[in-house]
């Protein structure tokens, strides 16, 4: 059952180059009232579990916004009229120099429904082989890849060293499909 508000106004914020962050006033369906502040971000992104043969690829950079260094999946933004399924092979062989002709979707998630709009993309791409050397972007310069077992990779989640939640939620949705 959908119990829609009812929105009375919408004010930007702030306009960035890649997001905007909107304030709404709204009405509730009992008729009281609020004001929500929401991030936007229309273009999604996609987070690829990448094998070879046993193994999980996993790439570690510096993410500005924590001050710290991430493990995470291969992942980024789709272009512009790209196909998510584009836009992971992309992504995995630009960070990785990894390619695969056996690709799933495994679905779409919410980043952060409470405050975002932006969603994502999860694949497997399967039977992995080197193409190419990285072709990373300049604030990827520093990354990193390493190839983990299944039951490392769930350790180190366990284990909260792998604290990027794209990641973690990829990993749970790929684990029950």
């Amino acid at each position: 059952m959908v119990n829609a508000w009812k929105t009375t106004k919408q004010h930007y914020a702030y306009t960035g180059k890649r997001i905007r962050v909107r304030e709404d006033e709204f009405v509730l369906p009992d008729g009281s009232t609020g004001q929500y502040e929401l991030v936007e971000r229309t273009n999604p992104f996609v987070v690829v579990i990448a094998l070879v043969k046993d193994n999980y690829i996993l790439v570690e950079s510096y993410r500005y916004p924590m001050k710290a260094r991430s493990l995470e999946f291969s992942m980024g933004a789709v272009e512009h009229k790209e196909e998510p399924r584009e836009a992971a092979k992309r992504e995995l062989l630009e960070e990785t120099g990894y390619a695969s002709n056996n690709w799933k979707k495994i679905g779409q998630l919410w980043l952060a429904p409470g405050h975002h709009t932006q969603t994502f993309w999860v694949f497997e791409a399967r039977d992995c082989i080197k193409v190419q050397e990285p072709q990373r972007e300049p604030s990827e310069a520093d990354m990193t890849m390493m190839m983990v077992s299944r039951d490392e990779l769930a350790s180190r989640i366990r284990a909260h060293e792998i604290k990027d939640s794209p990641t973690v939620a990829a990993w749970g949705l790929y684990s029950v499909c």
